[in-house]
């Protein structure tokens, strides 16, 4: 623990992120050498900001979340903590296996050493997370989907009281004190809340809003033994805090749990709940084996015998969550944060005087102890030093609307000198408007002597937070505009979009503007530094670094797909500039797996039908951020009302962390608005259904969306549940469920388990004009998959590795390039887009030695019975887990069910012509589009290949980098003359099928963007039909600053002059 007259230490403040679109929150790290502390919002984003400026979290043992508990600064926090879990997970592993090898040295010392590193190591891994009311209930609302080890989580939630305590600080440890600040509103606005509560504090239901379910035992029935005695809306003053503690236990078994999957217990039959695996011990050998006999609930008499079963994951017992309590407001999080004060300067001479001698009596007596001369004269550290320095700190403020003014000025923290004097900096995080609350200007003001640090949209520019992923994008775009867009930002108009602009009386000199990397240093002397903030991303810098090469192709290919075009038919020839219900558009906003990187976000895909609205497949973290990005203000607003259907396909975090911000900034696009979808003149639509979307998915996510209720409302929201191999959708709507399908153009929707965690789904839709979608989320290939999705149209399909990664795609249960392409051609889908790419691939998948699947799973026979799903009711057998622990099949699941190999034979897979498109973030294209993606291969090939050769990657050895190159080689060649081949144990010999569309490459550098005459005979003949834009009377390609594009002109014989 610190204290007066400590030692002098340097630390400082730095920023993380400021508001933008995509990093919507404000975090500052503060930094001392032995230990991290995260101040402020954990949005999401957060975690991909950190990896962008290369900040570690291995020391952050503290996180003290400001404003209210509310998505918006929450949001990124469970994904965080998943990531430093399983960071110290990997270290723990790798710092216990030098903790056992130094059991076998001889020496006592070494081992006695070795032994204080274990023991410091593992008291140093705990992770405090101090915020406001509610805090929580957030994190235990996330326990379907997070079961972690070896990660000690402490919530310190710190509830408001009309009478702060100001004898010592909220908090402190060795190296600084924290003084929190709950702030009311000062006029209540539970008028205004996201909550309808009731008396007892839980939330009301409104019409399409999330129900409950008791299918398991609730959480009073679990604390008390089922007895009754603690109901809701009791008034025992005890009941909060054995609520509370309900809630730490679980947040305690999500992330630090002693359960043991492998420990099984003896049981009597007739008490085991079902279904369960269960075992029985062989007397004599003494070996396990599977029970085979009678089991409970099939009818038939049960042996009075004993058998061996797991115990369930104790979250998995866990029904409903306690009811939150209503305080009629949301508090709103600040702190005051500061050191120690700091030991005078040892003072040599005074030390001479008192005759100490020179040695380590002037070390102990620096460090503020006493001595004792030879002649018993006593020496105290007072008389040797000089005055002690008083600590400094700073405050750190979240308002999120003007109405927390009025009670901050009155927190009584700033009538308190040993509080207030040490104050240097406040760092402001402000909604937007607020800082033009004249009561707050007038207390910042009335603080001269303080510097004040202003973070809000009015005085932050809109920049480009991920600029590695950004960059990527700039390039991209070079090669087409139509299919890589510049992501929406603004480095300098201010205020950002809808935020108001500041008047003359709120001049910028008054305050600083906050930026990311802005360090704030509190000792050992006060100071405020712009050397570490990043530049802005500069486009023209990067579009100028663009080489030649990569130039030429793209725009020989702009100019053959407008070729392609013009000469097409049916959509091709006909269509307008606007996508249709015939031709809708996809949208790829993250395409990586596991964690967002520098170069991908995490998973989501857009499907714009037009007249049916907006459909959203998996929703990973920041998928929000990435909406924001592609479509400016307006037209967001616009996708997020008709935003009618988001698909979950399983309870991994990148696939749905971002599910909640996307429903709350639906709910903001829909709300006081009541505009009707669009419709075309003419069109047989149905009834234009509410501002509403539908959320589908297996019963742990719709859980975890029902729960976080009790926070926040999420909005107009249907849930639908989807389970089982080909199941109709079961819904808790009273048979709703096929006229709200109908509603939203959706015929058929079929989803069926797939092999990959426990509750793993893939789905197929058949939309109302025939149209047919379907995607795989995370599986390895599975043949029932390629069944229901037959003649799809469309199939986005996860590659998370390259066929020569198949050991990991199998321990992993993901799927090569290979095996996607055979899981499409099993389907005989027209177009095929790939995408969940291993992030270890940052800028280039590869489709190199493709290979078919030799094998695929699925159903024992091609009849499978059809059912009505209904609640998971597995859950109390510690299915749950399965997705964390297990590598293989769930052993829990079904006879029906088991999946069986099904090995392809030459006329098991069909040939087929089949478009292929490459996933990348940010990407759009229609689907008519598709089929030219595969003519931008060169350049997109070159553009990868420069990437690495010219600037490198900075995060990569010399031998990924060489590795990176070779890919891009090896992509450009496969490209040419793709070949993919399959395995077929029936038939000798190798089945090859050639696009043969591209046949050669440039290669060398080209400093003259002109074809020069002898430079033709390189370039793929396809290429060579006429490099003359205006020479057909509907294709033209323009080339503008920010890249080519091609377009159709409209069916006149005018056309507009467009540059070559």
């Amino acid at each position: 623990m610190g204290r007066a007259g400590a030692s002098r230490k340097k630390f400082y403040f730095q920023f993380i992120t400021t508001p933008t679109a995509d990093t919507v929150g404000t975090s500052l790290l503060l930094h001392f050498d032995n230990k991290r502390y995260i101040f402020g919002d954990i949005s999401e984003g957060t975690q991909r900001a950190c990896v962008q400026r290369g900040i570690g979290l291995k020391k952050v043992k503290h996180i003290f979340l400001s404003g209210t508990t509310t998505w918006n600064n929450t949001g990124g926090l469970i994904g965080m903590v998943l990531t430093m879990a399983d960071a110290q997970a990997a270290e723990r592993e790798s710092d216990m296996l030098r903790f056992a090898g130094a059991a076998t040295s001889t020496t006592d010392a070494r081992i006695s050493q070795d032994s204080k590193e274990q023991s410091r190591f593992m008291e140093g891994d705990a992770l405090t997370i101090h915020g406001g009311e509610r805090l929580l209930q957030t994190l235990a609302c996330c326990r379907g989907f997070v079961l972690r080890k070896g990660l000690p989580i402490s919530v310190n939630e710190i509830e408001h009281s009309d009478e702060p305590n100001l004898d010592g600080p909220t908090w402190s440890d060795e190296n600084i004190r924290v003084w929190a600040m709950p702030i009311a509103p000062s006029v209540s606005e539970a008028s205004e809340s996201d909550e309808a509560e009731t008396s007892d504090g839980s939330t009301s239901s409104a019409e399409g809003s999330f129900g409950t379910n008791g299918r398991k035992r609730s959480h009073d029935q679990f604390t008390q033994g089922g007895d009754g005695s603690i109901l809701p809306g009791s008034p025992d003053p005890d009941q909060h805090q054995r609520h509370q503690k309900v809630r730490q236990r679980i947040v305690t078994d999500m992330f630090n749990s002693d359960w043991n999957r492998d420990a099984l217990f003896e049981t009597p039959l007739a008490d085991v709940k079902m279904p369960a695996a269960m075992f029985v011990r062989d007397p004599e050998t003494k070996r396990i084996t599977s029970y085979t006999g009678p089991r409970p609930g099939d009818g038939h008499s049960l042996p009075n015998i004993k058998v061996l079963v797991r115990h369930p994951w104790p979250n998995a017992l866990i029904g409903d969550l306690p009811p939150v309590r209503n305080i009629g407001f949301k508090p709103a999080m600040s702190y005051i944060v500061q050191g120690y004060p700091q030991r005078g300067k040892f003072d040599i001479r005074k030390a001479q005087a008192l005759g100490v001698p020179e040695g380590p009596s002037y070390s102990s007596l620096a460090a503020g102890n006493s001595v004792t001369l030879k002649d018993g004269t006593i020496v105290t550290s007072d008389m040797v030093l000089g005055p002690t320095k008083p600590s400094r700190g700073i405050a750190i403020i979240e308002l999120p609307s003007a109405r927390y003014v009025e009670n901050l000025i009155r927190r009584p923290e700033w009538t308190s000198d040993k509080i207030r004097n040490g104050v240097a900096a406040i760092c402001w995080i402000l909604a937007p408007g607020v800082i033009y609350s004249t009561k707050l200007r007038m207390f910042m003001k009335s603080m001269p002597d303080v510097e004040h640090i202003v973070s809000s949209t009015e005085v932050c520019p809109n920049y480009l937070s991920f600029d590695s992923s950004a960059a990527s994008a700039v390039r991209l775009s070079r090669i087409c505009r139509n299919y890589f867009p510049v992501p929406f930002h603004d480095n300098a108009t201010l205020p950002q979009f809808q935020s108001s602009s500041l008047g003359r009386s709120h001049r910028l000199d008054e305050f600083a503007a906050a930026d990311r990397g802005l360090k704030v240093q509190i000792e050992p002397e006060f100071l405020i530094s712009k050397d570490e903030i990043p530049p802005l991303l500069n486009i023209a810098e990067v579009v100028n670094d663009l080489p030649i090469k990569v130039q030429q192709y793209a725009s020989i290919a702009c100019q053959q797909v407008a070729t392609e075009m013009a000469f097409g038919s049916g959509i091709d020839a006909q269509r307008g500039h606007e996508y249709s219900e015939y031709d809708p558009e996809i949208i790829t906003l993250g395409t990586g797996s596991a964690l967002p990187s520098k170069y991908r976000n995490v998973s989501a895909t857009l499907l714009r039908t037009g007249r049916y609205g907006n459909f959203l497949f998996d929703c990973g973290e920041n998928t929000i951020g990435q909406l924001r990005r592609i479509f400016d203000g307006p037209e967001l607003g616009e996708v997020l009302r008709n935003l009618k259907f988001i698909w979950l396909s399983h309870g991994h975090a990148d696939h749905h962390l971002g599910t909640i911000s996307v429903l709350l900034s639906h709910r903001h696009a829909c709300k006081n608005v009541n505009t009707p979808v669009r419709r075309k003149r003419g069109t047989n639509a149905p009834h234009d259904p509410p501002c509403r979307v539908v959320v589908a998915s297996g019963s742990k996510l719709l859980k975890f969306l029902e729960e976080y209720e009790s926070v926040e409302k999420l909005g107009n929201v249907e849930e639908l549940l989807c389970q089982r191999y080909e199941a109709p959708i079961s819904d808790k709507l009273g048979g709703k469920a096929n006229s709200l399908l109908q509603q939203i153009g959706i015929k058929h929707l079929r989803t069926t388990h797939v092999e990959h965690c426990h509750g793993a789904q893939a789905i197929a839709i058949t939309f109302a004009n025939g149209f047919k979608f379907s995607y795989s989320g995370d599986c390895r290939p599975s043949l029932q998959f390629a069944r229901i999705g037959k003649d799809s149209d469309v199939l986005i399909h996860e590659a998370t590795f390259d066929d020569d990664m198949q050991g990991d795609a199998l321990a992993k249960k993901h799927s090569t390039t290979g095996e996607a392409l055979g899981v499409a051609a099993k389907m005989e889908a027209k177009n095929l887009i790939l995408t969940h790419f291993s992030q270890r691939y940052q800028k280039l998948p590869v489709m190199e030695n493709i290979k078919l699947p030799s094998s695929m799973k699925g159903p024992p026979s091609d009849s499978v019975e059809e059912s009505l799903a209904t609640l998971d009711e597995l859950d109390e057998t510690g299915r749950a887990v399965e997705d964390a622990l297990s590598n293989g099949e769930s052993e829990y699941m079904e006879e029906s069910e088991k999946l069986v190999e099904w090995s392809p034979s030459g006329s098991d897979l069909p040939k087929t012509d089949m478009n292929i498109g490459v996933a990348f973030d940010y990407m759009r294209v229609r689907v008519s589009d598709i089929k030219h993606m595969k003519t931008f291969t060169p350049a997109l090939a070159a553009l990868f290949e420069a990437e690495q050769t010219n600037s490198g990657n900075n995060d990569a050895t010399p031998q990924a980098k060489n590795d990176i190159i070779n890919r891009a080689k090896a992509f450009k060649k496969s490209q040419q003359n793709m070949e993919i081949e399959k395995q077929e144990p029936r038939m000798s010999g190798t089945a090859r099928v050639s696009s043969r569309d591209l046949q050669k490459s440039l290669e060398g550098p080209r400093h003259d963007t002109k074809i020069k005459s002898e430079e033709r005979s390189n370039l793929p003949s396809k290429f060579l039909h006429d490099l003359t834009p205006n020479s057909h009377a509907k294709a033209v390609v323009t080339t503008a600053a920010d890249g080519p594009t091609f377009e159709m002109l409209p069916p006149s014989d005018t056309r507009p002059n467009h540059p070559p």
